[in-house]
């Protein structure tokens, strides 16, 4: 298949299978959670944990890692299609077979290590402070999702992609002017080698503090005219000018404070009709999981329509500080089609699942806004 030639179908087709993977996947998550609260498989696990050590620390992390092994074991068909062969299919990817696993090894790792800190903190929280530790394990985790925001440009990203700093000089200035004219301050603009892995292409201001950058990507280097990578990366700067990045952290810390205490509620109510020694005891982590799972279902449209509030706020940022309206919609043309994005999604889809309003919606409010200013 090539890019520059697809299918008029290509992007509804290809989003319509990620969303049917990405539901499959957390449905596989959330069923192998119910199967082992139904059928006791997490107290045999937790009990096999005990037995091989008394130690709880390590029967803990024994647990979590063998109830981790067998969920991604089931799902592994899933995320290979999804990831690999989907993105294959429709001309996206770029990676051979033995260069994707290695990626999702590396994410399997990674992501295993965060769930065991996750799991070992709030098991100790729950069994030496059992009254209050849904506020310890809230505090917690949201100190953590702050490091990680400033520490993730540094840390995680380079563990998966390659960045040097932009050579363009010119382009170079130019952002970095258009940084400064937002009033936001940035450590250098970075080329963000995309194009060994996917055909997408993709830009972003990430950071905090010393730590925030402009990152792009060398598939949006090589393929679009300075003028729109400026209006992309004005719609970045948009969200920093509007205090998205705290609001955002703030919401995610009061939503955590309201989880983890409607999760000690639930687990004092059904600690004993599951059999559980308490809401100490790790087989019940399952149940845990499980309704993390149902509670970010419910969350879901609430958050997205936040973030499409957000979006649009950025997308205006970006028109009134470039007045290049025919060049933000020539960007989001150009970047649909490379992405392989719907214009027009179902708009129940667009409601639910969608972080940013549809291609068709950026691109009319556009157009809307300079009409406006024409007159």
């Amino acid at each position: 298949m090539v890019l520059d030639q697809p299918r008029t179908d290509d992007a509804a087709e290809y989003q319509r299978l990620k969303l049917l993977a990405g539901i499959g996947s957390w449905a596989i998550g959330a069923s192998l959670a119910g199967l082992f609260l139904i059928l006791q498989g997490s107290q045999a696990l937790r009990d096999l944990s005990l037995d091989w050590t008394p130690n709880y620390v390590v029967a803990i992390s024994m647990y979590v890692v063998l109830l981790f092994i067998v969920l991604e074991i089931i799902s592994f068909p899933l995320s290979l299609w999804s990831g690999f062969i989907l993105e294959h299919r429709f001309g996206l990817s770029k990676q051979r077979l033995l260069d994707w696993v290695l990626d999702w090894l590396k994410g399997l790792l990674i992501q295993m290590a965060l769930i065991l800190a996750a799991a070992e903190m709030i098991y100790l929280t729950m069994r030496a402070f059992p009254d209050f530790w849904w506020a310890l394990a809230a505090s917690v985790l949201s100190l953590f999702m702050i490091i990680m925001t400033q520490l993730a440009p540094i840390v995680l990203l380079p563990i998966f992609f390659k960045f040097e700093p932009l050579m363009n000089r010119k382009l170079t200035d130019k952002l970095i002017r258009l940084a400064n004219q937002a009033g936001t301050e940035v450590r250098g603009v970075w080329m963000w080698h995309l194009g060994n892995k996917t055909r997408k292409a993709n830009a972003a201001l990430i950071g905090l503090g010393r730590t925030r950058r402009i990152i792009l990507s060398d598939t949006l280097i090589s393929t679009y005219p300075d003028n729109e990578i400026e209006v992309i990366l004005a719609h970045e700067l948009g969200h920093q000018i509007n205090h998205d990045i705290p609001r955002g952290l703030a919401i995610q810390v009061a939503l955590s404070f309201i989880g983890f205490w409607l999760l000690d509620r639930a687990l004092s109510a059904w600690n004993e009709p599951l059999g559980l020694d308490g809401p100490s005891d790790f087989a019940g982590l399952p149940l845990l999981l499980l309704l993390v799972a149902l509670l970010s279902i419910v969350l879901l449209p609430l958050v997205n329509v936040y973030s499409r509030r957000q979006e649009r706020a950025a997308d205006e940022f970006a028109l009134r500080s470039t007045r290049m309206a025919n060049e933000f919609v020539s960007a989001m043309n150009r970047l649909a089609k490379q992405n392989r994005s719907t214009h027009r999604p179902h708009p129940v889809i667009e409601w639910v699942f969608y972080t940013h309003p549809s291609i068709e919606r950026r691109i009319a409010f556009a157009r809307a806004w300079a009409a406006q200013q024409a007159r």
